[in-house]
């Protein structure tokens, strides 16, 4: 699970960082960032998740479907708390 986490924070971080939570490019704010990712996670809080997201983020799931947007993000993560990982 970890592992997978890891995955998510790399390909959020990595299709452009969102101006609200990276003000630069420091290891500061990448562990602010990873730290809020894993909290959200681990709350199943679908929206705080995508919400770190770029509006114009790309996200390939393990299943190899890609997801466009930050919306369409979310609407994965809703889908993946309220069954697989609820």
């Amino acid at each position: 699970m970890r592992a997978l986490l890891m995955t998510l924070v790399a390909l959020a971080l990595t299709s452009g960082p969102s101006s609200a939570v990276l003000a630069g490019d420091d290891e500061a704010a990448i562990r602010e960032a990873y730290e809020k990712y894993a909290d959200a996670w681990s709350r199943g809080d679908a929206e705080e998740a995508a919400a770190l997201y770029d509006t114009e983020a790309t996200y390939t799931n393990p299943s190899g479907v890609t997801r466009r947007g930050r919306e369409a993000i979310l609407e994965e993560s809703v889908d993946w708390f309220a069954g697989r990982y609820k």
